[in-house]
């Protein structure tokens, strides 16, 4: 029996449903954070809501900016050396998260500089697009790994 590179053991038809699930928790979070992120500037916009300026808000979101992108480079380089396509498109998401800090940043400041109330879901809601298109092509990735399972290609060399 052909094991995988994974758990110890496991087989690659199991590392390989491990993948696939991992893939859809993926897409299901893209899709989760656009549709919760639709639904917060569109209530703000309507609501004409000034951003949050909490000092710890704001230390989150420094810190986010600056960790994010170095955590997003190591889950990409660790995905790809593992071929791990869930991991890769886990490490995308990871990018998303440190640009929508950078928006929140921008927006908070656009505000304070010239009072404009508007930019901060504008700018979440101008994330939207990549957020959705890195869900769809996670999702195609996710349903290629179906499509390889229904034919019996495996992973990892197999």
């Amino acid at each position: 029996m052909a094991t995988a590179q994974g758990r110890p053991g496991a087989t690659v038809q199991e590392e390989s449903g491990a993948e696939r699930r991992a893939l859809y928790v993926v897409v299901a979070t893209f899709f989760l954070l656009g549709a919760y992120i639709t639904f917060e500037a569109v209530s703000s916009l309507i609501g004409r809501e000034e951003p949050d300026r909490s000092v710890v808000g704001l230390v989150l979101s420094v810190l986010s900016l600056v960790i994010m992108p170095a955590l997003a480079y190591m889950k990409q380089r660790t995905g790809r050396e593992m071929g791990s396509r869930a991991l890769v498109a886990d490490a995308a998401e990871t990018w998303v998260c440190s640009h929508l800090s950078l928006a929140l940043l921008a927006g908070v400041g656009l505000h304070e500089l010239f009072g404009w109330w508007w930019a901060d879901p504008v700018g979440a809601l101008a994330m939207l697009p990549v957020i959705l298109w890195q869900g769809w092509e996670t999702l195609g990735e996710a349903r290629e790994r179906d499509d390889d399972e229904d034919l019996g290609v495996g992973g990892h060399g197999s």
